[in-house]
């Protein structure tokens, strides 16, 4: 049987689950999470625009909004990994891509640095030249960065998947279940069952009552 999952269950079921990299999760529960961590970040950031010029506000909303996005991206992180799962594939593949990300950025900032070390006297370059050098950085980046584009559109793929069938290696399907149901005796049939008894079966008594030739007082007397 099929369930369906609200809006606040996917979201209640993300906050519990923050920290759980195991089992499956289904595609509303990761979806409704993707939408309400838009609107929670939003509604941060519009209040911290308009208390700005509020003493201390701004820096509580500042830090409420950086705590905020620790803890949404651990728990988007778990939840991917946990969809993932949920379509039959491994988790690591998740962490591959922020793997490849992190490397990718890290690979742009050095490649930037090298080529401003290079240059002799950045004032006195001339608008060519600078189009020239961004020209050639991207040029190199170009092969990484439609490798992590793929990546993430082979993710993306899956994270819209329907959930694999039955059971798998990661847990149950967490869009079936089997209702529970309170196993009831049948009802024993009534020649059956000694606790039951029918009219049929009433054997009536008899009263001992006086002979035919004595009277009714002669046979109280002899009571």
């Amino acid at each position: 049987m099929t369930t369906t999952m609200s809006f606040s269950e996917a979201v209640k079921n993300c906050f519990s689950k923050a920290v759980t990299f195991t089992g499956r999760s289904r595609r509303s529960e990761f979806w409704y999470w993707q939408l309400f961590n838009i609107i929670a970040s939003l509604a941060i950031a519009i209040t911290s625009s308009i208390t700005a010029n509020l003493p201390v506000v701004p820096t509580v909303i500042g830090f409420s909004l950086f705590a905020w996005n620790i803890f949404s991206w651990l728990v988007s992180f778990s939840v991917s990994v946990r969809r993932l799962h949920d379509t039959g594939h491994s988790g690591w593949w998740y962490g591959g891509y922020l793997l490849t990300g992190f490397v990718f950025f890290i690979w742009i900032i050095v490649d930037i640095v090298l080529v401003a070390v290079d240059i002799p006297d950045i004032d006195a370059l001339e608008a060519t030249d600078i189009i020239r050098m961004v020209i050639g950085i991207l040029g190199r980046l170009v092969i990484p960065y439609i490798i992590y584009f793929a990546y993430g559109v082979l993710l993306l793929v899956w994270m819209c998947t329907d959930s694999h069938a039955g059971a798998n290696k990661y847990g149950e399907n967490p869009k079936e279940y089997i209702p529970e149901t309170t196993p009831s005796a049948a009802a024993a049939p009534v020649e059956n069952n000694p606790t039951y008894t029918t009219t049929a079966e009433i054997t009536p008594i008899k009263e001992d009552k006086p002979e035919d030739n004595k009277s009714e007082d002669n046979y109280n007397k002899e009571i």
